[in-house]
């Protein structure tokens, strides 16, 4: 279904693919294939999707970067919440994670979701 001609039904299989706790590695490499798929809503289905990836595998991790830099809005809002939860110890990561907090794109939501995954776990109260 990746692999079909219709956006659509490659939107749905990518999307479909969120729903795992924790995303096959055969599965994601399949998924990492869509991150360049003409259809814009497509690559946000696979890079929400990938958000479940084994943090051990990050293989994707340069191209979300990229993307999280470059890509479209919505584009680059998926790419920025799938790194803050695939990553966020990563040097690299943490670097564009600063960085979109400066840039108008970033919406609330991905914002409060960079802080609920990263600073939580990083921080202490007092």
């Amino acid at each position: 279904m990746l692999d079909d001609t219709d956006p659509a039904v490659r939107r749905l299989a990518a999307a479909g693919c969120n729903s795992f706790a924790v995303l096959p590695a055969a599965i994601a490499s399949a998924i990492e294939k869509h991150l360049e798929d003409p259809d814009t809503s497509v690559v946000v289905a696979s890079v929400q999707s990938l958000s479940r990836a084994d943090s051990s595998n990050l293989s994707a991790l340069p191209k979300l970067l990229q993307m999280a830099r470059k890509g479209g809005d919505d584009v680059r809002r998926a790419c920025l919440t799938t790194l803050a939860r695939l990553a966020p110890d990563r040097a690299e990561v943490l670097v564009v994670l600063l960085e979109s907090l400066q840039d108008a794109v970033v919406s609330p939501q991905a914002e409060d979701a960079w802080l609920q995954e990263v600073l939580p776990k990083k921080t202490t109260r007092r």
